[in-house]
């Protein structure tokens, strides 16, 4: 993995978070206009940042930890052995 996707990442957990924040203040600030306006946001809106937050972690800490050379073979096994369990 080169340096350059490594920061791309990087930039995208920053823009990740910094849109949950903005997120977050806009409903601190507006709060909701109905109960079933509030139940819509977090089932919905705010699960989709928080998704899309826990893969990029995922998928940074994967390609940070990922080996380089022969042994890849052994890491990605072991990668699927610790999701399908």
């Amino acid at each position: 993995m080169d340096l350059s996707s490594l920061e791309r990442m990087r930039a995208e957990l920053i823009a990740i978070r910094a849109s949950l924040d903005e997120v977050r203040a806009g409903v601190e600030q507006r709060g909701f206009s109905a109960r079933g306006a509030k139940i819509e946001f977090f089932k919905l809106v705010k699960s989709r940042f928080y998704s899309l937050l826990i893969f990029a972690v995922e998928r940074y800490n994967f390609e940070t930890n990922r080996p380089a050379g022969k042994s890849s073979e052994d890491f990605f096994a072991a990668q699927l052995e610790y999701i399908s369990t």
